[in-house]
């Protein structure tokens, strides 16, 4: 095991009382900090001979805005980006003026699922509605279309359907069955379009923490029954020289 984790199993318990005002997080103030925090450490990258090694991201969500993926292909260049989300405009078009788009959600089981989507409209309005959209497996997306046995980073945010396969990402899933790393993702919960998801994210929570691979870092609360999470993998010694030596 990582000896890093002895330091975070010493580690002040948490406080998750909720009754402090205010309770919700200031998300400005954490994604202020958060900037002062890593661009120093990205522009290091910039110039890095090391960094220059190829990375592979992958977009589960893509939702009419690519804004951050466009930043990060301008950091760090070398960069392939894959994309997935069932609404085909206009996120194919901005999808594939850096990367690969693909026209369909990603869940657990092939088919046609009901997903929260956001439809092909004015961009300024951003009103979510639930329609029946072909779903691919995540492991074959990865798989067997990609090609895929190492992802750098991943961005989930698929509007309640990530709670069909959170339970792949657990030590001896199936991903772990099909041999594929992740070294980094952010994920974000939806409980509030999906009751029964709170369990599973409870779940999910805990056997991560039993896992031992990836750390996270305190939830944000973006509103009521949706989490945001920023998980690292400390396990696999490729990510850890990559992304933390």
């Amino acid at each position: 095991m990582d000896p890093r984790f002895e330091k975070l199993q010493k580690l002040p318990e948490c406080d998750l009382t909720v009754d402090k005002k205010p309770s919700r997080v200031d998300t400005i103030r954490l994604m202020d900090n958060f900037q002062k925090c890593i661009n120093p450490i990205v522009e290091r990258w910039r110039d890095n001979v090391d960094a220059k090694e190829d990375n592979i991201m992958v977009t589960l969500g893509v939702g009419h805005d690519t804004m951050a993926e466009e930043k990060l292909n301008r950091t760090l260049p070398n960069t392939y980006f894959y994309g997935a989300d069932p609404i085909i405009e206009p996120n194919r078009q901005l999808y594939s003026a850096f990367g690969k788009f693909f026209p369909f959600a990603i869940g657990r089981e092939p088919g046609f699922t009901k997903f929260r989507v956001l439809p092909n409209q004015n961009q300024k309005t951003r009103t979510y509605e639930f329609q029946d959209v072909t779903t691919i497996p995540l492991t074959y997306f990865l798989s067997d279309i990609l090609k895929l046995k190492k992802i750098d980073i991943a961005w989930i945010d698929i509007e309640g359907g990530e709670f069909e396969f959170l339970d792949q990402l657990y030590r001896g899933g199936l991903l772990d069955q099909k041999d594929i790393t992740i070294c980094q993702f952010n994920l974000e919960i939806h409980s509030k379009f999906h009751p029964p998801g709170a369990q599973i994210f409870h779940d999910f929570v805990f056997q991560i923490l039993d896992d031992k691979r990836y750390v996270f870092l305190k939830p944000t609360r973006t509103e009521p029954g949706v989490h945001r999470m920023f998980f690292i993998n400390l396990e696999n010694p490729e990510c850890v020289r990559k992304f933390l030596q």
